[in-house]
């Protein structure tokens, strides 16, 4: 389900469950959302996201979220995160922006961030993805982008995709920046 767009997960949790025909996915959005948005805002950031961030804005490497989410959701889960959001200006909500056609596994969310970015890289390759979960690993590598992958631990996380990445780590921060070019972390 992660990095899918809301209805598809809603859709395909239905399926999974045999449900389909029991409750509508908007009737079974609802009783999601009154569990999630209690939960959302104790969402913790990943280990290592919030040096990494700050590094990357010390070293004036421009930054953006593309994320699954909804702002709706968005917003819930990022509600003690602000400090971090203040360093990343850039987001595509690919939950309900008009610009995302399709949701991850597809690489528009991905390609539409690049787009929104005040220099426009000259390839999607120049740019580099971190992805959590496998849908958002195969929409980075859709875009010709660079992947590192740090899988959720206990979500599945196909051996595929794990292969295709650039990198896979257990934690952000076990992230080499120079792997990529970019300033050592100590910088």
């Amino acid at each position: 389900m992660m990095g899918r767009k809301r209805e598809d997960a809603l859709k395909i949790l239905l399926k999974y469950h045999g449900m389909e025909n029991t409750v509508t996915v908007d009737e079974f959005g609802g009783i999601a959302e009154a569990i999630l948005y209690e939960l959302l805002p104790k969402a913790a950031m990943l280990p290592g996201a919030m040096e990494l961030v700050e590094h990357f804005h010390r070293n004036s490497i421009p930054m953006a979220i593309c994320t699954g989410s909804a702002a709706e959701d968005f917003m819930y889960k990022t509600k003690s995160h602000q400090r971090m959001l203040d360093l990343i200006p850039i987001r595509t909500l690919t939950g309900d922006d008009p610009e995302v056609k399709r949701g991850k596994p597809a690489p528009d969310g991905y390609l539409v961030t690049m787009k929104k970015f005040a220099v426009i890289p000259t390839s999607p390759s120049n740019v580099l993805v971190f992805e959590d979960a496998a849908n958002g690993v195969e929409s980075g590598l859709a875009a010709g982008m660079r992947v590192c992958a740090v899988p959720t631990p206990g979500v599945p996380f196909p051996e595929e995709t794990r292969s295709r990445a650039d990198v896979v780590l257990n934690s952000l921060e076990e992230f080499d920046p120079t792997m990529f070019g970019l300033p050592p972390m100590s910088q």
